[in-house]
């Protein structure tokens, strides 16, 4: 019983999501694109070392 309703539970934790992402009208893809197009420049203009770039 345990493994069925755990399954259950999986199951419609997935339709919930794919039904949210439904009524929003948006795929995953889209919602990545949307995602970095409204990230602002500066945080992808950020270098990934800063405080070895920050020492004199």
């Amino acid at each position: 019983m345990k493994v069925i309703e755990n399954d259950r539970y999986r199951t419609a934790v997935r339709d919930q999501a794919v039904h949210q992402l439904i009524d929003r009208g948006l795929d995953r893809r889209t919602t990545h694109a949307e995602a970095r197009e409204r990230a602002p420049p500066k945080v992808l203009a950020e270098p990934v070392n800063c405080r070895r770039q920050m020492r004199p």
